[in-house]
């Protein structure tokens, strides 16, 4: 990634606070663009005849002096909340406000969210079993076979805890507690302790360093400093903005010879969970990260190569948060759709039904009535009778009466899911002839 160039700001002064170029500044500061997105998007609105280390100079001018220094060690940070990242945020307050999960499907989506994160964080860091095989062995409790079914285990069992720690402050114990979580049992099982040598951050297709962290002795300061800042309250910060931070500080200062990444992202849910933002817990933010890992990576790297400007991974963590919140949003507009169509086709089979009953013919039951409103809504879908028998909470007999009233009709059709026998519907085409009574 090209280095932005040097800035003689001294030559920049006069012209930054004449005033003339508001528009633009103003335009840069809602793209936030490093400089080899700037040098080419830009040029067309840049002053100074497109001369674009010049206008470069100014932007970062206007930066430098809006932004808040956040001192870490002997590192000196900066980031700026301007009006866009303040927009975001209370955007995506007001979406949090519009959530409203149902009990039972809020602890449908926790489990299968749990179980996602952990799956995906430990993906990210190199563990290469599927996520059907992760899923069976979380759900099954099954005893995990190598390294990467260990990573997924531990990173299942690390966001659980992380869940119940609303009440802890940041510090050297509770960092090595989920540190020590998260390699538990692995080859990195003796290496929960903060470094006492320089580790480097490897690109490893090229084989290169993409990042040197501070060495083993500034830890202390290092780590003091950030405790401090994140423990604080004082200056407030948008905790959404305050996570990121944190999330990037245990990147850069990486204090453990293995684990920062997942420990980094335990701790923003952790800290997002600390300031009340229970719906965290429906959330993947690591399966955004997963889409598109390049962008996780350069956003650390502009925020190094540009001085230490943390609002680079600050914009990109409120990226994260907005896709993993609209996912949300979208999957509950899809469930209300789902249940809109389940009441609209259960209204009808209930008063077709009652006709029939009306009439001394053959009619069908309540549980019966639910099933088929289920599976006509879900078709694709697949029940055991012990799933029926549970759902209706009656004993199995009676289940596996319903269904073979529903197969003996032609409501329903046995399938082999494994070595369970399941149903399915016929058809939804033969449950709206019934309807208009064909």
């Amino acid at each position: 990634m090209e280095t932005p160039p040097k800035i003689a700001f001294d030559t920049l002064y006069a012209e930054y606070f004449s005033g003339n170029h508001v528009d633009f500044l103003t335009k840069m500061e809602d793209q936030y663009l490093y400089w080899n997105k700037f040098k080419y998007k830009a040029k067309e609105s840049a002053p100074f005849a497109g001369d674009m280390a010049r206008a470069w100079g100014l932007v970062k001018l206007d930066r430098k002096t809006k932004s808040k220094v956040l001192k870490i060690g002997s590192y000196q940070f900066y980031y700026w909340i301007n009006n866009k990242i303040q927009e975001r945020c209370y955007r995506l307050d007001r979406l949090i406000q519009q959530l409203n999960i149902p009990k039972d499907d809020f602890i449908k989506l926790l489990n299968k969210r749990y179980k996602l994160e952990a799956i995906t964080s430990s993906q990210i860091e190199g563990a290469s079993t599927t996520t059907e095989v992760a899923v069976d062995m979380i759900d099954r409790k099954k005893k995990p076979k190598d390294d990467s079914q260990q990573m997924i285990m531990n990173n299942f069992h690390a966001n659980n805890y992380v869940a119940d720690c609303r009440d802890k402050d940041l510090n050297d114990d509770f960092l090595v507690e989920i540190q020590e979580l998260l390699v538990k049992n692995t080859k990195s099982s003796d290496k929960v302790h903060i470094r006492d040598k320089q580790v480097y951050v490897a690109d490893e297709i090229k084989s290169e360093a993409v990042h040197i962290p501070p060495p083993a002795s500034d830890l202390r300061l290092l780590l003091d400093d950030l405790y401090h800042f994140v423990n604080g309250e004082e200056p407030y910060i948008h905790p959404f903005v305050k996570s990121a931070i944190l999330h990037f500080m245990i990147g850069f200062i990486h204090p453990f010879l293995d684990g920062n990444g997942r420990t980094a992202r335990a701790l923003l849910y952790w800290y997002l969970f600390k300031k009340g933002y229970g719906v965290m817990h429906l959330l993947s933010v690591t399966e955004e990260i997963k889409k598109a890992r390049n962008k996780y990576d350069r956003s650390f790297v502009e925020c190094e190569q540009d001085g230490n400007d943390l609002t680079y991974f600050i914009n990109y963590s409120l990226d994260l948060l907005e896709k993993a919140f609209e996912d949300l949003l979208n999957y509950q507009k899809r469930k209300q759709k789902q249940q809109d169509d389940m009441d609209r086709i259960y209204a009808k089979i209930s008063r077709h039904s009652n006709d029939l009953k009306s009439q001394g013919k053959k009619y069908l039951n309540e549980r019966q009535i639910n099933l088929l409103s289920y599976l006509y809504v879900k078709e694709e879908k697949w029940l055991s009778v012990q799933d029926i028998s549970e759902v209706h909470h009656v004993e199995r007999q009676t289940a596996r009466r319903d269904v073979n009233q529903l197969i003996k009709q032609g409501f329903l059709k046995e399938d082999k899911h494994g070595r369970n026998v399941v149903v399915r519907i016929t058809s939804k085409d033969f449950l709206e002839s019934w309807l208009v009574g064909m």
